[in-house]
């Protein structure tokens, strides 16, 4: 979840693009600064990507990737929609609990997620504390932990992606192109690597070395 500390800003910047009087700026996904006006406040950007880290770290071991499948899921529904729609208005706490129970529904497909919602929903509500104006301490808070994050990957454009440490430059459009960058670099591959469309259901072999 990238975002920035604005402490010198303006104060009109701080009430249009901060929170919290600077201390944490959403940065914004790349030709999405529409995202960010009279429909949507900073918080209801930083508060979505809470939503997104906490279904991640909710997700159980044995569906970990499938992450991304909500994730295409909730960009679709809940952030690119122009509107109000079928799950409710765009980046909001009720369309993401509408694509979480899209996506965990279906026992029989192979995309199911498997999410602790008990957990989900306990995380939710510790990480939204944080964000009070008097919290005293503010160490837990995903914010502070991908702060640290984006310096140490040198992560400065939304979306960002880092595999062990070093951060992908350059454009991408398929989120299986990545998966399929990172299976061809291993000699010995684990089962999922035989899916190069995790977002959709397609099978087919993966080549490299």
């Amino acid at each position: 979840m990238l975002s920035y500390r604005c402490d010198f800003c303006s104060l009109t910047t701080k009430s249009r693009a901060c929170i919290l009087d600077g201390l944490y700026c959403p940065t914004l996904p790349n030709h999405h600064h529409k995202l960010l006006g009279a429909s949507h406040s900073p918080m209801d950007m930083i508060k979505q990507g809470i939503r997104e880290q906490c279904v991640f770290d909710s997700i159980l071991d044995k569906s970990k990737s499938h992450w991304f499948a909500y994730m295409q899921m909730a960009i679709d529904t809940c952030i690119n929609s122009e509107g109000d729609g079928e799950l409710g208005s765009p980046i909001s706490e009720n369309c993401n609990d509408q694509v979480i129970e899209i996506v965990t529904k279906d026992a029989e497909d192979e995309m199911k997620i498997d999410i602790n919602k008990t957990k989900y929903k306990a995380c939710v509500k510790k990480q939204y504390s944080l964000l009070q104006v008097d919290a005293k301490d503010r160490s837990e808070s995903y914010l502070e932990r991908d702060l640290i994050a984006e310096k140490s990957v040198g992560a400065v454009f939304h979306p960002s992606i880092s595999v062990n440490n070093h951060t992908f430059r350059g454009e991408y459009h398929d989120t299986n192109d990545l998966f399929k960058g990172i299976c061809s670099t291993m000699t010995s591959r684990p089962v999922v690597c035989s899916k190069t469309n995790l977002i959709g259901h397609k099978d087919s072999t993966i080549d490299g070395p």
